[in-house]
């Protein structure tokens, strides 16, 4: 399906990205594997694609509440008026 999607036009330089690379497989993102990150799909460049994608919910962990990744927090918004002034 890669190599159909990547031979339009809107694609064009994915399909030489992926060659340099050699395929998936030797990709940094899916190297361990794809099964349990890729979706399944089916159909054709022409009709369009359909997928789905199987993803397992931990239910075990205790829900819980992020901190975040803190922030500068409040202050002034800056001067000059917004769009159009």
């Amino acid at each position: 399906m890669l190599n159909a999607v990547y031979e339009l036009g809107a694609y064009s330089g994915s399909a030489q990205n992926l060659a340099q690379i050699g395929g998936l497989a030797n990709d940094n993102v899916f190297s361990d594997g794809t099964e349990l990150q890729m979706g399944s799909f089916s159909g054709d460049t022409s009709s369009g694609y359909v997928g789905t994608l199987a993803v397992g919910v931990d239910t075990a962990t205790a829900p819980g509440v992020s901190a975040g990744a803190g922030g500068g927090g409040g202050g002034q918004p800056p001067s000059g008026g917004g769009p159009g002034n």
